[in-house]
């Protein structure tokens, strides 16, 4: 029994880590989403834009 506490809460420690990790890439997905469109209209701005126009051209590149 001694042993399994120990273990129990480290594991829980783990949860709530790999929990907040994917929160953070969800909020991470989530502002790169909001950065990339024009509020008003929800057109995609220059910097998407310039992303998707870099993309191609290394992709023509290859």
């Amino acid at each position: 029994m001694q042993l399994v506490n120990p273990v129990a809460t480290q594991l829980g420690g783990l949860i709530q880590r790999k929990q907040a990790e994917l929160a953070l890439k969800k909020a991470n997905q989530d502002l790169r989403l909001i950065a990339s469109l024009d509020h008003l209209t929800l057109l995609v701005n220059h910097r998407k834009l310039d992303e998707y126009l870099n993309q191609k051209w290394e992709q023509l590149r290859e």
